[in-house]
């Protein structure tokens, strides 16, 4: 049987079930999701965008990098190198 075909049972006391037509089912399940987004999204960015900021933002920041250049970045792990990672012996 599938469940779809199943005969849906109201508890007493409850209203009689109405059916929902395709509009209202859009509106829930699309419609008010996408308006809570939009509102995100727009209460993110409109503190920037008031500042005269593009909402693009600035250059990217590596927290923990370098802080200078590229040269500073550890060497490549050799016989006796101790740089980055984790490591394990047996």
């Amino acid at each position: 049987m599938n469940i779809l075909t199943l005969p849906l049972v109201v508890p007493q006391g409850w209203a009689p079930l109405e059916p929902v037509d395709g509009l209202r089912a859009l509106l829930v399940f699309i419609g008010y999701p996408a308006l809570l987004f939009a509102t995100v999204v727009l209460l993110v960015l409109l503190p920037r965008l008031v500042r005269g900021g593009s909402a693009a933002g600035t250059d990217s920041e590596w927290f923990g990098g370098p802080r200078k250049s590229g040269d500073e970045l550890a060497a490549p792990d050799g016989e006796g190198s101790k740089a980055g990672g984790a490591g394990a012996r047996w």
